[in-house]
């Protein structure tokens, strides 16, 4: 009794939102009841024009107008929404290739699929300029660009399973959506969008607040950022702030730690000289250590010639090191592998890093650079949580080793034995 009343309670809530979507989209229309109601199709184009690339419009106008038909049904124009975002990655797979087969002109491969994959990227980010959404208008201010997003879409494309590059199928379409939940999401925000039903959605921050300095010069493209956001998912609910850019702060080592350390979790982007873009997310306070530390939600990733993320392998905790003015111990940077045979390493000697052909820490990984040794040419951090405790904030004294880390660097050069750290040491092993 007790199973058929849940069963009842959930039908019923499954109608109740059924009808809340479908009142939404009637508000297309002026509030239109009439389920044989002629929706044209030059009312639809003018209707989701503002919010499509030119491309992705007719596909999607061709795909529901088939035939060349001058209207639908409302009744039709309500199924092809909940087809293409409500019901199942199935009934998404099918309409996806029919959006491949029209955009191919009855050519079903997978450089139509590649290019359909983008316009759809494309189309994502023209919605939240349309809607004015305000951090995405922050980073295309400070100079992020619409890029041509051909590495997201490859990364999406990538991850589907393996098809017969003549012949795809609506299982491998299937796998495009199950194996990319960025994609799939993306695909239901333009959807929900053109059909009137995004309101009722959970809002989701596809791009961070930020804070940024003067004389910012940018590195990440929109779809580079909306890769790195995604991935960090919950690790990341604080603004971006831009902790140093070597742009701004120069090639200086005692610059870089200032700048760091203490600072939360932190994201890291380079770019060598040879144009590969890679860097890493460290999900722990970058603090001067003679031994790795860090924790599992640490990744290191790829941006250019081919997006990726490797994240933790459970192999080992190299996850994280930073060390300066040791005569035995290498000073500079790191995440994963051992030491000197790194997955990633800055070296203090600024400007100069290291990668590996293989690192255990990071499952799946492959060589972030062109070269094992690399030479920077564009390199910032962000702080993507909350900084640290300041010792004011805790109640205690401040020591100039707070306010400049590089000034413990050249007291430890010149011979002097800094007491205070190793008490610092003392008690944060205990």
């Amino acid at each position: 009794m007790g199973a058929r009343n849940s069963k009842r309670d959930h039908d019923k809530e499954g109608e109740t939102e059924k009808f809340g979507r479908d009142q939404q989209i009637r508000l297309l229309f002026n509030g239109c009841n009439d389920e044989k109601a002629e929706i044209t199709k030059d009312k639809v184009k003018e209707l989701w024009h503002g919010y499509l690339t030119q491309k992705l419009l007719a596909v999607i106008l061709s795909v529901l107008y088939e035939r060349k038909r001058l209207y639908v049904l409302f009744e039709e124009f309500i199924n092809f929404y909940w087809d293409s975002c409500e019901i199942s990655t199935e009934h998404e797979a099918e309409l996806m290739l029919k959006l491949v087969n029209a955009i191919g002109n009855e050519t079903v491969n997978e450089k139509w699929l590649l290019i359909l994959i983008s316009e759809f990227i494309q189309s994502f980010f023209k919605i939240f300029e349309t809607e004015n959404d305000c951090a995405f208008n922050d980073w295309v201010k400070f100079g992020s660009l619409h890029d041509e997003p051909l590495n997201l879409a490859e990364y999406f494309l990538n991850n589907m399973d393996d098809t017969d590059d003549k012949h795809i199928t609506v299982d491998a379409l299937n796998s495009l959506f199950t194996n990319n939940a960025l994609f799939r999401i993306l695909c239901h925000h333009v959807y929900k969008t053109l059909f009137n039903t995004i309101s009722l959605e959970k809002k989701i921050a596809y791009f961070p607040d930020v804070v940024i300095r003067s004389n910012y010069k940018p590195i990440l493209t929109l779809s580079e950022l909306l890769f790195l956001q995604w991935h960090l998912g919950q690790k990341s609910t604080c603004k971006w702030r831009l902790l140093f850019s070597i742009d701004n702060d120069g090639e200086s080592w005692s610059s870089f730690l200032k700048t760091i350390l203490g600072q939360g979790p932190t994201v890291i982007v380079i770019q060598d000289s040879n144009g590969f873009k890679f860097g890493a997310y460290a999900s722990q306070s970058w603090n001067t250590n003679p031994n790795f530390y860090g924790d599992e939600n640490s990744f290191i990733y790829t941006l250019h010639p081919k997006m990726n993320v490797f994240e933790s392998s459970g192999y080992n905790k190299n996850f994280q090191y930073i060390n300066t003015g040791q005569a035995t111990l290498p000073n500079g940077l790191a995440m994963g592998g051992v030491h000197n045979y790194w997955g990633l390493f800055l070296s203090s000697d600024f400007g100069n890093g290291l990668v590996s052909e293989s690192c255990t820490t990071y499952k799946n990984y492959i060589k972030l650079s062109s070269e094992k040794e690399f030479t920077v040419d564009k390199l910032q951090v962000w702080g993507v949580g909350a900084p640290d405790p300041t010792p004011e904030e805790l109640g205690e004294r401040t020591s100039i080793l707070d306010k400049d880390p590089s000034a413990a660097v050249m007291l430890e050069l010149a011979g002097r034995k800094l007491h205070s750290t190793e008490i610092r040491q003392i008690k944060h092993e205990q």
